[in-house]
């Protein structure tokens, strides 16, 4: 054997040997572990809702808007010029408080022409008066006739007539004074305007409103299917989107006996507390009328409630991380939410948003836990 054809030989061992040492090493290397099997050992990760019991408040949802207490379209009593508008709107004004003055010059003269009278009639009276008293001792007297007396009784009482009808006309003159100034028939927001200061506005012609916004009501329609949950003086809860988390209380005040022919719902007003002018008539709100308090409830979310056939169930993670069953007995459906009224504790940790991978005696390792006791709807 030549030289050249043993070093072939050798470097074909050689080659062999490696290649065996290499396939036998990797036969007897521990293998890497699936990214599946190191999830199943530490637990798969899932998403839980903490049990808590607590108060459930049944309601009934309606929406309807805003409306002011009362509504007072302010209008002219005389037909005149705007001298001078004292408010605009936004503006809030106390009982009485002066609104308008319209042109009063003419009516101020009218006025004093009509005292000026009146002082005329009154003194003329006084006098016709007097004359009527000495004319009757005069009689008594054998001084004067009697036709003289009655002269001066119609004298007296033509005076005491002209004295009546200046009085009026001063009582007529000085409403039609009055008349120029316009108040507010009560505290309240001044509200659409519609004239500026040197308009003229002709007999009743609308100039503004004034809105009693003190309290104010909510008109809703109650369906026909839920007006034997509701009755006078029920206690209302009160949502507006313009203000969001913030709500008010108020009460029904009245509902209408008969429904509406076409959609079967009941006209119902709820009048609600606004001391603080906070509700603006026109603002879209949600009443929450409560039907029922129920005590230490349980409310879960609805994808915590599985269903296998009829039976109801739920996924726990107990102390030490495995999945377990339990089955579940159900009161009302709330939508996302759905109260159960018997198989649960406080503490448990029911399994959300879980598919079909986790069954029960499973290891889980809890991701994200949230804790949630709302009220419920009917």
């Amino acid at each position: 054997m030549t030289k050249k054809r043993r070093i072939v030989l050798i470097a074909i061992l050689i080659f062999i040997v490696l290649t065996g040492w290499r396939f036998y090493k990797i036969k007897t290397a521990p293998r890497a572990k699936s990214i599946e099997q190191i999830q199943i050992e530490k637990g798969l990760p899932v998403r839980v809702f903490t049990v808590q019991s607590g108060p459930l408040e049944e309601t009934i949802s309606i929406s309807g808007a805003i409306e002011a207490f009362a509504d007072s379209t302010i209008t002219t009593k005389v037909a005149d010029k705007i001298k001078q508008l004292h408010v605009k709107t936004g503006d809030f004004v106390e009982q009485n408080q002066l609104l308008v003055t319209l042109d009063d010059t003419k009516s101020k003269l009218e006025l004093q022409a009509a005292q000026a009278q009146l002082a005329r009639a009154q003194a003329n009276f006084n006098l016709q008066q007097i004359e009527l008293e000495r004319k009757q001792q005069m009689y008594q007297q054998q001084a004067a006739t009697l036709q003289q007396v009655q002269i001066q009784e119609n004298q007296f009482k033509i005076a005491r007539a002209e004295l009546e009808l200046a009085s009026a006309n001063v009582g007529l003159s000085t409403d039609m004074l009055e008349n120029h100034y316009i108040k507010a028939p009560f505290a309240g927001l001044v509200s659409l305007k519609k004239f500026e200061q040197g308009d003229y506005v002709d007999l009743k012609q609308e100039i503004f409103h004034v809105l009693d916004i003190s309290k104010v009501w909510q008109i809703v329609d109650v369906s026909e299917i839920y007006l034997r949950h509701i009755k006078q003086d029920m206690q209302v809860r009160v949502t507006v989107d313009a203000l969001p988390g913030a709500e008010f209380f108020g009460v029904i005040e009245e509902i209408n006996p008969m429904a509406n022919v076409q959609s079967r719902d009941f006209r119902t007003r709820i009048l609600i507390d606004n001391s603080d002018k906070t509700l603006r008539p026109g603002m879209f709100a949600r009443s929450y009328i409560i039907t029922n308090n129920k005590e230490n409830t349980f409310v879960v979310p609805a994808d915590a409630v599985r269903t296998s056939g009829e039976k109801k169930y739920a996924l726990n993670v107990n102390a030490d991380g495995f999945v377990e069953e339990i089955t579940l007995k159900i009161g009302k459906n709330l939508g996302d939410m759905i109260e159960v009224v018997d198989g649960l504790k406080d503490g448990m940790r029911l399994i959300t948003l879980a598919g079909e991978n986790i069954k029960p005696g499973m290891k889980v390792q809890v991701e994200f836990s949230s804790i949630q006791n709302p009220k419920s709807k009917i």
